[in-house]
């Protein structure tokens, strides 16, 4: 149990950095696993403490303690079974989610106009090439007018993840392939990362925008950069330089990693936000946590001040905490339609 429970010290002084070992895919399967097993195993001996102690402050009543070995074994069984699903419910090859995005005055050209959001693919030993195979696939499969991935591409350096990445020059739309970075590329020198992706064919737009043309409407695509660029020197997120030169009639969709700056983003006109990194919270308890540390916002469809932001659950996560129950990964397919309402 003390093993289990300090994997991710062994990972970081044996494997790499945490945020990456280099470790074969099963075993870190494996290792999601048991960890979980260990935290359900955890909270369900601190709330039967806690239990307890309330029971005796309160009722002055003693609850004895488990004494039945089958129904530990039984307990302790169900939390593997329990885990173990969650890891393969995190690791899967993520179901394709449908939302409609309604925006006032939007240009005709653009009604109806079909778009994907990837984010948080995570790619690793855990999520490798095959994963990224299928998922490009599926993605293609859809064919959107445009691809957008929204940050933490990757966990790894540029040298250990060039053969899971590459399936990722698959990507095609009308309209090209975009994207932005999060917080994990800064963790494994984004200066690196920027080229590495660009080679792959996918743009990105950093405190950036660039207009879609339909015909003579247009549709502006903005992306910033993510504050963990300002520990490494880089270019801290700015929505108004992305959104520079932008003019108030056009329709704008706004990629931030982290759902932020939603109320300056509405301020400034933006119609959607697109954002993901909360994985969706993973687990209900942690949900909660999640919400508190991103602003109230975990997974779906907000309405900001008459901005739409939408939170996805992600692609994928990080491998050292690879599991979701009740909250699936997914592939965002998104239909653009005018809003009438006056």
């Amino acid at each position: 149990m003390f093993l289990i429970a300090n994997h991710h010290l062994f990972s970081s002084l044996f494997f790499g950095k945490v945020f990456s070992p280099e470790i074969p895919r099963l075993i870190a399967a494996l290792l999601g696993v048991g960890f979980f097993t260990f935290v359900l195993i955890l909270f369900w001996s601190l709330v039967s403490d806690l239990l307890r102690v309330l029971a005796w402050l309160v009722l002055r009543y003693k609850i004895p303690p488990l004494q039945s070995p089958t129904l530990a074994a039984f307990i302790t069984l169900f939390f593997i079974g329990t885990s173990a699903l969650g890891v393969w419910n995190a690791t899967r090859v993520p179901a394709v989610k449908y939302v409609e995005l309604k925006i006032k005055q939007l240009p005709p050209g653009f009604d109806g106009f079909t778009f994907v959001q990837i984010t948080d693919t995570h790619i690793s030993k855990l999520f490798g090439r095959d994963w990224v195979q299928q998922v490009v696939q599926k993605t293609n499969h859809l064919n959107p007018a445009l691809i957008v991935i929204t940050g933490d591409f990757i966990d790894g350096s540029t040298q250990a993840r060039q053969p899971d990445i590459a399936p990722l020059r698959q990507l095609h739309a009308q309209y090209g392939v975009y994207g932005i970075l999060g917080n994990h590329e800064y963790y494994f020198d984004a200066q690196a990362w920027i080229p590495a992706l660009q080679q792959l064919g996918i743009k990105l737009l950093l405190n950036q925008h660039v207009r879609l043309h339909a015909g003579d409407d247009t549709l502006v695509l903005a992306g910033v950069t993510e504050p963990t660029a300002i520990k490494y020197g880089m270019t801290a997120p700015d929505v108004r330089a992305a959104l520079q030169g932008v003019q108030p009639d056009e329709p704008v969709i706004l990629l931030n990693h982290r759902p932020d700056n939603t109320a300056l983003s509405a301020q400034l006109g933006v119609d959607v936000q697109l954002s993901g990194h909360t994985h969706g919270g993973m687990v209900p308890v942690l949900s909660l946590i999640t919400q508190y540390a991103n602003h109230g916002f975990v997974s779906g469809l907000y309405n900001v001040n008459g901005m739409q932001l939408y939170v996805s659950n992600g692609t994928a996560l990080w491998s050292g905490f690879p599991v979701r129950l009740g909250v699936p990964p997914e592939i965002t397919h998104f239909t653009l339609v005018r809003d009438e309402e006056k």
